[in-house]
């Protein structure tokens, strides 16, 4: 038997350009463009730069700039910023509500990228996006559509704007580096000197605090409670705000900045942030500051609550964790036990302060050092329990000392002020002279894990327990066969009020929503990818405690393989139906197109010039297989953001006019199908069929500027035999007009 050598006929038609696409979208949505603010105040140079230096100038705009980026009719879902007269900029953001998968994308002026989510907002919705340097901002909100909005308007009115020399004081000496500024004597976290401390670390975060005079940074931990009920107080050093005006609802709280391993790197590490925060308890004395962050730090940070001990005797101080001038961690060490003792004498420090005798723990240093921004983070003896705050000292590479205010002298009220550490700590039992560390609950559901056999089962990880509050994790699927679908079961759901699990079209969450799964959601529901991978994110937020859910997931063929035998006896023209999985071949004769048919595809093969053609026609009954809502929020977000498509297929399934460009009239015509205003595509069939070779061969290109594939019309077989006989093997990609995330099922 002779297999045929098949190649492929390639339609001459090309994409229209990005430049008739942004002409297009300009003509008919201007107002989705991105809005541009323009900030021209100039700041001044920051003069406070004592005890805890500040940089930059708080400003307030007097006319607070408000913005619905959600709304698809009103507003864009971009904003740029404009610096006219300053070199870089803390935006503080109010009134953010980043819920329902929705997120902020924002590229500083450098090109680099954040990205936030509801984690990195206070309760009160307010987002402190750190130093974003250059001229232009632009901030991009990604969410589901209008229904899933901003609740309300974003506000912008306040931020801190730092000028060239300010900015000067924050950025690197060093160039090999594109952040940080601290001495080379600082000592990585995560060398040598750190590694008996690799626990206590996940407690110590950065702080970038704000007050109405300016920005600094400062250091300090989180501190458990005699409750152990992850209650989110941090502790820091009183001086971070003494003689300033705190604006605690805009402060920052940077957990894991650090390099994952002592050799570093050149680029800069991600941390895990948070916004805002209350204020406890304090006082001068000691140096302590108690906060209070106004949101439950996500156990997926991986958090530790560091213990403590607040004995007098004199303590073992091992080592400090911190960010010195707010660089990534590092650790400074006092191995030295017999050099550290109370200080004996009152201590005059640069702000005008003093302090009382025996009130601070003096630390000369073996290894390491500290600068500025160091100030509040925690002594750490032998146990790795806190005994008192960094206050200051001898800044030195080689001899330095640390002063630390004591922990046993910030415990109890001083001349009745009501400010002890036990208020906080251990309200039920001030006696208490220690208590050990807490870990975040044990380490299920808090990264990304991954699963890449054909089928399996995937849980919220809390077995036959509840699922913790605050829990966030997710899940990516990838099927060995990448010419396969996932497909995703519900088996179980059990999820409190406002827990979601947010389904993603390919391998992260960048990827088109598929759906957001939440306790309301029917056992045995199901979700089927356009590929081999799918991208699952589950978000459960401070209050429910449910039994969580429990997911089959397998693969679905993606294409339609076909087999036609080829026999001289067959007539010129023949067509040939796919049925259940079987194959009939019958004279052209026996086929009606204008009659209703049970066969979900056509196929007929005609000779011309000695060469035979396969061409597909497709007739499915069911017209709306697939196209949905989802289809339709995708097309508005494309159109409002002015979006690229993620793929090829995307972008032919929204060509549903076929006219070798998506515009209004595609838009529109997917509105009218999904409310049906209209029952069927006008003058069209509803599944086309691709070449899926061809369509990756245009996919591994740069598939914007590829050759448009048009749906297969002939393939060409060349048989050197005007009368062929054998087997043709076809396999073809199916494509519903509408059908955007690729939902459909045949």
């Amino acid at each position: 038997m002779k297999v045929f050598n098949i190649h492929r006929s390639l339609a001459k038609s090309y994409f229209f350009s990005g430049i008739l696409w942004l002409f297009f979208i300009s003509f008919c949505h201007a107002q989705q463009k991105a809005l541009v603010w323009h900030i021209k105040h100039s700041p001044q140079t920051n003069t406070f730069k004592s005890s805890n230096p500040l940089y930059g100038e708080f400003y307030e705009l007097s006319d607070p700039f408000r913005w619905s980026p959600g709304h698809l009719k009103d507003h864009s879902p971009s904003l740029i910023i404009q610096l006219e007269n300053a070199a870089a900029v803390v935006l503080l953001l109010e009134g953010l509500d980043l819920s329902y998968g929705s997120h902020l994308e924002i590229t500083d002026g450098t090109g680099k990228r954040y990205f936030f989510d509801s984690r990195h907002i206070s309760q009160k919705g307010i987002l402190n996006t750190g130093v974003l340097p250059g001229k232009n901002i632009q901030i991009t909100w990604h969410g589901l559509g209008e229904s899933h909005a901003l609740k309300s308007d974003m506000t912008l009115k306040k931020m801190v704007l730092l000028n060239a020399a300010d900015y000067d004081l924050i950025t690197p000496s060093n160039p090999a580096k594109d952040f940080g500024a601290s001495d080379n004597c600082n000592i990585d976290v995560n060398c040598v000197e750190g590694a008996n401390i690799q626990n206590e670390k996940r407690g110590v975060a950065r702080i970038l605090l704000v007050v109405e005079e300016g920005m600094g940074w400062c250091s300090g931990s989180l501190i458990n409670n005699s409750a152990q009920d992850y209650q989110a107080l941090f502790l820091t050093a009183f001086h971070c705000q003494d003689g300033f005006t705190p604006l605690f609802d805009f402060w920052r709280f940077d957990f894991n900045y650090e390099y994952e391993n002592c050799s570093g790197g050149l680029d800069e590490p991600l941390q895990d942030a948070m916004t805002g925060c209350t204020y406890r308890a304090g006082r001068q004395s000691s140096d302590f500051m108690l906060l209070e962050m106004q949101a439950s730090v996500p156990y997926s940070y991986r958090p530790r609550w560091n213990g403590w001990n607040r004995s007098e005797q004199a303590a073992t101080i091992l080592a400090m964790p911190h960010h010195p001038k707010g660089d990534i961690k590092k650790v400074t060490r006092f191995d030295d036990e017999l050099s550290i003792r109370s200080f004996p004498r009152v201590i005059n420090w640069t702000n005008n302060v003093t302090t009382p005798a025996n009130y601070h723990w003096e630390a000369p240093h073996t290894s390491g050092m500290f600068e500025v921004g160091s100030s509040g983070a925690p002594a750490l003896d032998a146990q790795g329990l806190i005994v008192g705050q960094l206050h200051g000292g001898v800044i030195n590479c080689s001899n330095g000392i640390s002063y630390f205010g004591k922990l046993s002298r910030s415990w109890i009220d001083v001349q009745s002020d009501g400010q002890g550490l036990f208020r906080v700590l251990s309200p039920g039992s001030p006696d208490r002279m220690a208590l050990t560390g807490l870990d975040a609950p044990d380490s299920y559901c808090l990264t990304t894990s991954t699963f890449n056999q054909s089928s399996g089962t995937i849980t919220d990880g809390s077995q036959t327990d509840v699922y913790l509050p605050g829990t966030n994790c997710s899940f990516l699927i990838q099927l060995p066969d990448d010419k396969k679908q996932v497909l995703v079961q519900v088996q179980e759901m059990d999820l409190g009020p406002g827990d979601s699990l947010f389904l993603y079209d390919g391998a992260d969450a960048s990827k088109p929503l598929l759906d957001v799964w939440t306790g309301s959601t029917a056992n045995n529901a199901e979700m089927l990818a356009s590929g081999h991978e799918m991208f699952l994110a589950f978000e459960a937020n401070e209050s429910g405690e449910k039994q969580g859910f429990e997911l089959q997931y397998s693969s679905e063929d993606i294409g339609l393989d076909l087999q036609v035998s080829l026999d001289s006896k067959d007539s010129e023209r023949a067509v040939v139906y796919l049925y259940d999985g079987q194959f009939f071949l019958l004279d052209s004769t026996e086929y009606d197109p204008s009659s209703p048919t049970s066969f979900e595809s056509v196929f007929e093969i005609e000779e011309n010039s000695g060469r035979y053609y396969l061409s597909a026609r497709i007739y499915n009954p069911d017209w709306r297989e697939g196209v949905s809502s989802l289809d339709l929020l995708r097309m508005e977000v494309i159109f409002r953001q002015d979006q690229l498509f993620n793929n090829l297929y995307e972008f032919l399934a929204a060509d549903t006019d076929n006219n070798f460009e998506v515009n209004l009239s595609d838009l529109i015509g997917i509105a009218r199908f999904v409310r049906r205003l209209e029952d069927r595509w006008s003058g069209r069939t509803y599944i086309q069929l691709y070449d899926p070779e061809a369509l990756q061969a245009c996919e591994n290109a740069n598939w914007m500027d590829c050759m448009r594939y048009t749906p297969v019309e002939y393939i060409e077989i060349n048989s050197g035999n005007p009368d062929p006989t054998g087997t043709l093997q076809i396999r073809f990609e199916r494509l519903q007009e509408g059908d955007l995330n690729r939902s459909a099922r045949f």
